[in-house]
């Protein structure tokens, strides 16, 4: 069984999720929307890493 695990994004994982990005939307964001979410006080972006440390997946989860 894979083990995935989620925590907080931080900018190392930056180009991990943009390949993800690009990978999935047709209009992906750019590296200075993702930079806002990690700067903003009312988002909270997490990485989900499996057991190798590779970033499988992110959410961008945000309080309004």
């Amino acid at each position: 069984m894979e083990v995935i695990t989620i925590r907080p994004m931080t900018e190392d994982d930056l180009d991990a999720v943009l390949a993800i990005e690009k990978a999935s939307f047709p209009s992906p964001w750019g590296r200075i929307l993702f930079s806002g979410e990690l700067n903003s006080a009312h988002s909270f972006p997490m990485v989900a890493r499996n057991s190798e440390g590779i970033v499988v997946g992110y959410i961008c989860p945000m309080l309004v």
